[in-house]
């Protein structure tokens, strides 16, 4: 019961946020953008990969068009 109470309230809250227009940045297998992405690290990847965002640390989200908090994120570099 307690988890179902927190699980329902994190669910309210990120519904008021999007009825306000707050939305989370769509980061995993984006091309890196430094507007949008905070790079953490370079991790090995395939070439297809090779800056592209691999991996998410932390969420990122925008208000409308502007950034309130980027991503937090790993970047492919390529083998070559």
């Amino acid at each position: 019961e307690w988890a179902k109470g927190i699980d329902l309230i994190a669910r309210k809250l990120l519904t008021a946020l999007e009825a306000e227009g707050v939305t989370r940045i769509q980061a995993l297998g984006a091309e890196f953008s430094p507007w949008e992405h905070e790079a953490m690290m370079h991790a090995p990847s395939s070439d297809d990969d090779s800056g592209k965002v691999t991996e998410v640390f932390r969420e990122g989200y925008k208000l409308g068009d502007k950034v309130i908090r980027p991503a937090q994120v790993i970047v492919g570099k390529g083998q070559s």
